[in-house]
């Protein structure tokens, strides 16, 4: 699965704005066949993606102690890299204290 940032997962799974147009279209009674029927395949296909999105998620494959140690590991492998950029700001050559 390509990592998708935190707005991008949000848009994908917000499904809210398909709904309520939708539902607009229906409590207007003004609307045609088509217009709801294009409005439903859009929901639809928004829901696919959704689908789609989550089947290609592999951590839903493994148990909570799995996910578990995934997690903690993500974890030290995030606070090593926050370690090494806190090591790499206190460079000479990255705060001005360079002798020439």
């Amino acid at each position: 699965m390509s990592e998708l940032g935190q707005s991008e997962f949000r848009v994908t799974f917000s499904l809210m704005p398909h709904v309520l147009k939708l539902c607009k279209l229906l409590y207007s009674g003004k609307s045609d066949p088509q217009t709801v029927a294009s409005a439903v395949s859009e929901l639809q296909a928004q829901l696919q993606k959704c689908h789609s999105l989550l089947d290609s998620c592999s951590f839903l494959d493994c148990t909570s102690e799995e996910q578990k140690a995934l997690f903690a590991k993500r974890k030290q492998q995030l606070k090593h890299e926050c370690d090494l950029l806190l090591k790499y700001r206190e460079l000479p050559v990255l705060n001005g204290n360079v002798y020439r």
